[in-house]
């Protein structure tokens, strides 16, 4: 029988340690939402809470993964998040207490493989819950539906602290059954206030700093490419979209705001780019509104300008092979036509 392993890690505790009792009803909630899902676990695995982190194991990923979506759905609820990864594997847990005379308690971990899961964790920068490559085909057994994210790796080149975007796999947060729709059901109301609740949590640690900020990018790229954009319409004669849902629009109008109030925010160009790749899908945007759209983009985007004169160095994790091969052919385009419409325009032909 295969057995799954996941630890998480409640964030912000740092700056919940400001206030005494802010930090004391945060890890109780952590807490007592944690223990008001375990039955979802129940008898087939196991679940330890250590102060503000979760080791759990589980011999059914269906329910693994039931109980992480849950967690994470109640917790943004109360403006809590986590960063989660999750493999194969068992914890390997014994209690350090010998007997009812001992003055340890506590437990300890027996399998490696729990080292390789912290370590997975640690080095995961997201809000999310990360999978294990290795048993991505299982998860695609289950009901629940994969998305590739991207959270951002704090690296030094040159002597200076870059962000790296890392593509990886998440559990989709809206729509994240596979047979279509959502295992928890998120109507409009639902998606508009967890949205709000996520993209004020950005702006606020993004006052504070960009190290901050750019954990939650993950979030949002996770809702960015499950926008179903099936039946969007690009209306040419307003240049605006029709027929979209309510995340899409949400997402559409904070991209715009935060390119003009959050410029330094880490990872926001590749939100719009992550964004454009899901309006390519459509079937009903044609070739012609997608030049139409890009133009639209490159010129209204400050935060896409750096790769105007540069098209071999956009990234490929927010596209799809081809719609990113399609965003710079279009790009070319553009740009050259309105280079030779400029020095055409000047010419008197008399």
């Amino acid at each position: 029988m295969s057995f799954y392993i996941a630890y998480l890690d409640l964030l912000g505790t740092k700056g919940f340690c400001e206030d005494e009792e802010l930090y004391y009803n945060n890890i109780n909630r952590f807490s007592n939402a944690v223990e008001d899902l375990s039955p979802i676990i129940g008898k087939t695995g196991k679940i330890g809470i250590f102060s503000d982190c979760v080791y759990i194991e589980c011999a059914h990923l269906e329910k693994i993964l039931q109980f992480l979506t849950e967690l994470r759905n109640t917790l943004i609820g109360d403006n809590l998040f986590f960063n989660a990864a999750l493999t194969s594997g068992k914890l390997g847990v014994e209690s350090v207490k010998k007997d009812d005379d001992s003055h340890l308690f506590g437990v300890r971990f027996t399998n490696k493989e729990i080292a390789g899961i912290y370590c997975k964790q640690i080095n995961y920068r997201g809000v999310g819950i990360w999978i294990d490559p290795k048993i991505l085909t299982d998860v695609n057994e289950t009901s629940f539906k994969l998305v590739k994210s991207i959270y951002y790796s704090k690296e030094k080149k040159n002597g200076k602290t870059i962000f790296e975007p890392r593509e990886y796999d998440d559990i989709a947060i809206f729509d994240n059954s596979r047979s279509g729709g959502s295992i928890d059901k998120f109507d409009k109301k639902r998606k508009k206030c967890i949205l709000s609740i996520i993209i004020k949590v950005l702006y606020c640690s993004h006052c504070k700093s960009p190290n901050y900020s750019a954990y939650y990018i993950s979030l949002l790229i996770n809702i960015i490419r499950t926008c179903n954009t099936k039946d969007l319409i690009w209306n040419r004669t307003t240049e605006n979209f029709e027929k979209y849902d309510i995340d899409f629009s949400i997402m559409y109008n904070f991209l715009f705001e935060a390119d003009e109030y959050l410029s330094s925010l880490v990872g926001l160009d590749n939100m719009v780019l992550a964004l454009l790749n899901q309006i390519f899908i459509s079937k009903n945007i044609t070739s012609y509104d997608k030049s139409n759209i890009t133009e639209l983009f490159m010129k209204k985007f400050s935060c896409l300008k750096k790769y105007i004169y540069s098209l071999d160095t956009i990234p490929s994790e927010p596209f799809t092979e081809e719609n990113k091969k399609d965003f710079i052919n279009y790009c070319n385009e553009n740009m050259a036509r309105k280079f030779v419409d400029g020095i055409m325009d000047a010419v008197n032909d008399n």
